[in-house]
């Protein structure tokens, strides 16, 4: 059984003394080289929730959190990488996909030898996701897809795309079915990658389904579940998110700190701000990883988690710059980063104003107490 205290030193030590290597390469040619996935494979990082009997770590969200917000406090964007693999990709096989699949799939993917991604984004459907035009039809015993996805974290690098279609859009959510699709599938094929602000190394590319096949067999779960099983992925996705941001506070407080401003005008406004943001962040955080353990129902607590962290993680970074830049130069370029970085945190996973839609709608209210 893995010792979560042991595996948290080992991700220090990789912390203090190999992540920035890897950053800087990703920095300089906006790549996610295969020789750091092998390094961070080995090291157990694309297996953090995968039960051990398929070769993951298998750690509690709690502690998985606590690994995403140190390497965020670093780089966002290698951590981006992992949270989308971890969750968003690996959760909808391992809660809603066969014992086949789980055995065909999560050993490779704890493993590292396949990365995965989460297509679900589209030109017309992004945060909506009832609103997809990819589809879907059967012949004999294969599945035939048909559309377009862009915006897929991972997918230069991936070989499992775990890909959602409808069966007709006029069907909407109801019409919504969720498949495994191997990068080797005839029909399916990657397009351009997308130039972003920020997340060098965290490639994001078009995905192309042009008469893809796949067995019958990669359904994942039963026709028609492809929304329930995306909505519950995402939940995974958000608290992924949320430690992201928080690790990013944290990265920016450190930052701060080291630059010795603290008898400068403007530093205990700034400091001061961020330290709250990140204390409440990080609580809020740990407390929607520990319920999610105990299998209670998260889904609003996820969204108030990836709404508030996000947004205070990017007015965290400008903060901070601008503080640093009245008196010196950004030396490593980290608040640099950490400004282009943060920014998308508000759009991944469902953007902040989907989250406002879900808050609102699902948070329930008595006079005596707060309950979700």
């Amino acid at each position: 059984m893995l010792d979560e205290r042991q595996f948290l030193k080992k991700i220090d030590q990789f912390c203090d003394e190999r992540i920035n290597s890897i950053v800087d390469y990703m920095e300089k040619y906006d790549q996610f080289s295969l020789d750091s996935l092998k390094e961070m494979a080995d090291l157990g990082l694309f297996g953090l929730i995968v039960p051990e009997e398929y070769g993951g770590s298998n750690l509690a969200y709690k502690t998985y959190s606590r690994v995403l917000m140190k390497i965020a406090s670093v780089s966002v964007s290698l951590a981006i990488i992992l949270s989308v693999h971890n969750s968003v990709a690996i959760t909808p096989i391992l809660y809603f996909g066969s014992e086949e699949q789980k055995k065909r799939y999560l050993p490779l993917m704890a493993s590292g030898k396949k990365v995965g991604s989460f297509a679900l984004t589209e030109p017309n459907a992004g945060s909506d996701a009832s609103h997809i035009n990819t589809t879907y039809g059967i012949n004999e015993n294969n599945y035939t897809i048909n559309g377009t996805k862009i915006w897929i974290t991972n997918s230069n690098i991936s070989s499992v795309f775990i890909t959602f279609a409808t069966k007709e859009v006029s069907m909407g959510r109801n019409g919504i079915s969720c498949f495994i699709v191997d990068r080797e599938s005839p029909g399916f094929s990657t397009g351009k990658k997308e130039n972003k602000l920020g997340l060098n190394g965290s490639d994001s590319m078009e995905l192309i389904y042009d008469q893809c096949t796949i067995p019958e067999k990669n359904l994942i779960g039963r026709e028609g579940d492809g929304f329930l099983i995306a909505m519950k992925s995402l939940e995974n996705g958000r608290i992924g998110i949320a430690a992201i941001s928080t690790g990013a506070m944290h990265g920016i407080i450190s930052y701060i700190h080291k630059a010795n401003v603290s008898n400068k005008p403007g530093y205990t406004g700034v400091m001061s701000r961020i330290i709250k943001w990140y204390e409440l962040s990080q609580t809020y955080v740990e407390r929607v990883s520990d319920e999610k353990d105990q299998n209670m129902d998260v889904t609003v607590k996820a969204s108030i988690a990836k709404s508030f962290s996000s947004e205070y993680a990017f007015l965290s970074a400008d903060m901070a710059l601008s503080l640093i830049s009245a008196y010196s130069a950004d030396s490593d370029g980290l608040l640099t980063r950490m400004f282009k970085d943060t920014k998308v945190l508000s759009i991944v996973e469902g953007t902040n104003e989907i989250q406002d839609n879900i808050i609102s709608k699902r948070y329930r209210y008595t006079e005596q107490n707060t309950n979700f």
